[in-house]
């Protein structure tokens, strides 16, 4: 069976590449874009404990990879069938227990995310399907994930207007017969604009969310509830001469849990709050170029029991794509491992790589001496906003250097080697001044072709 599929995903793309000389006869066009990134990495201490204090400490070393592809089939003019898909977004050949089985997730072979139509109207752009919603504004909230729904686009002068549909949930919770059913869907409601002038630009953006999957069988059950948040979005970026900015705060308000009907004994509802800032500046003095970054994002002690303060972050999956660190609130440094090992991917201590409650500051410099070559150099630090408990040791993250060198073989083949050391905080102890920590670094390296 495996071979049938992989003889049928050969036969696909080859049909995918050759069809553009087949529909150059009908009128019709198909653009393929994409990338495959391949990485090496050695990660001394994942855990962040001291060695032998208990079992799972030990360094790892490995090489993953991931082939995405963008097949997009012009049918006319200004009509546009949009896919993508991941092939092997895996580790290579990981041995588990003496048999090769391949444990590493997400994806281990082949992976579909996105398909959808995108057509332009007199009355606007249309864009329906599984496609990309998690993005605005700066990287901060940005998520990789692919939801259904409908998303639309009219554009007037220097002012885009954006409303969008997003499907992430559907369902019912069902009684005795089917007129029982209570509806349980995840739906998120979106209004934006943009504004661009020379330079720069500026939005903001309203989401209304309605996540229905805590709800019973019916209303009347006890501790059947609904989730209402409304998230405001605004961000700025602008270029003057050498200096580039770029901005955008993050605050999200609502009910976090809404009770139906009938409330278990002694329960409120719990209000939603959450906010949220981030600030980058970059000074280009070419051949070098220096910047810094601010992120503040609240936490929750938990000792108001009818406020919901953090955790919003995550539950967007915001953060699969603001990376400053190697390691520090890296996607891809926590997807790496045969099982999940760092810490940060399994919110040990109440932390995962979201960017939930936390102080965040960075102080970089780089220099280009040559098109090809890029030399970075970063200090980050790092605290929690609030301790998750008030026995907790410390709110000290800690901190972590970052050096990175790419090299350009090709305009669109790169080569990265990069290094970071993580200064561990007390943080990590937990509740328990007595356990023992320690810090962790990283070496890399990887290839990544753009097409």
């Amino acid at each position: 069976m495996r071979k049938f599929w992989i003889v049928l995903l050969a036969a696909g793309l080859m049909m995918a590449f050759t069809m553009p000389a087949f529909g150059a006869v009908g009128g019709g066009d198909i653009k393929i874009s994409g990338s495959y990134l391949v990485r090496g990495l050695y990660v001394d201490n994942p855990k962040l404990t001291k060695a032998n204090e208990y079992a799972g400490t030990s360094a790892f070393a490995a090489f993953d990879q991931r082939l995405r592809l963008q097949p997009e089939f012009k049918i006319a003019e200004g009509l546009v069938l949009v896919t993508r898909f991941d092939v092997l977004e895996k580790l290579w050949e990981v041995n588990t227990y003496g048999s090769s089985v391949d444990t590493a997730q997400p994806n281990t072979n082949l992976s579909w995310e996105r398909v959808y139509v995108d057509f332009k109207t007199g009355i606007g752009q249309f864009q329906v399907g599984y496609q990309k919603f998690t993005s605005w504004g700066t990287a901060l909230a940005d998520g990789a994930n692919s939801y259904p729904g409908i998303k639309y686009l009219f554009a007037s002068g220097p002012i885009t207007v954006v409303a969008a549909l997003e499907q992430k949930g559907e369902g019912q919770a069902v009684a005795a017969t089917r007129w029982d059913a209570v509806d349980v869907d995840t739906t998120a409601y979106d209004l934006g604009a943009i504004y661009k002038w020379t330079g720069g630009e500026a939005g903001i953006l309203y989401q209304y969310a309605l996540i229905n999957s805590s709800r019973k069988t019916t209303g009347t059950v006890a501790g059947s509830f609904s989730t209402k948040l409304h998230l405001i979005d605004p961000y700025v970026k602008m270029t003057f001469g050498p200096v580039y900015v770029e901005a955008e705060g993050i605050w999200l308000t609502g009910k976090y849990q809404e009770y139906d009907a009938t409330k278990p004994a002694g329960t409120k509802d719990v209000d939603a709050d959450q906010k949220g800032i981030y600030i980058k500046a970059n000074v280009d003095v070419k051949p070098a170029y220096v910047g810094a970054m601010f992120l503040w994002s609240q936490g929750d002690d938990g000792t108001d029991a009818t406020k919901k303060k953090s955790g919003f972050l995550a539950a967007l999956s915001a953060g699969s794509v603001f990376e400053p660190c190697l390691i520090f609130g890296s996607y891809w440094y926590n997807h790496a491992g045969t099982g999940g090992e760092q810490v940060f991917s399994t919110g040990a201590n109440g932390w995962t790589y979201f960017w939930d409650n936390v102080w965040f500051a960075q102080g970089y410099v780089g220099v280009k001496p040559d098109p090809k070559l890029d030399v970075f150099l970063s200090y980050s630090w790092m605290k929690a906003d609030q301790k998750p408990a008030a026995a907790w040791t410390s709110d000290a993250i800690g901190s972590e250097i970052d050096v990175k060198v790419t090299y350009k073989i090709f305009d669109n083949l790169e080569y990265m080697i990069g290094g970071a050391y993580f200064f561990t905080g007390d943080y990590f102890k937990g509740t328990n001044a007595n356990n023992k920590i320690d810090n962790n670094y990283l070496l890399l390296h990887q290839l990544n072709l753009t097409f």
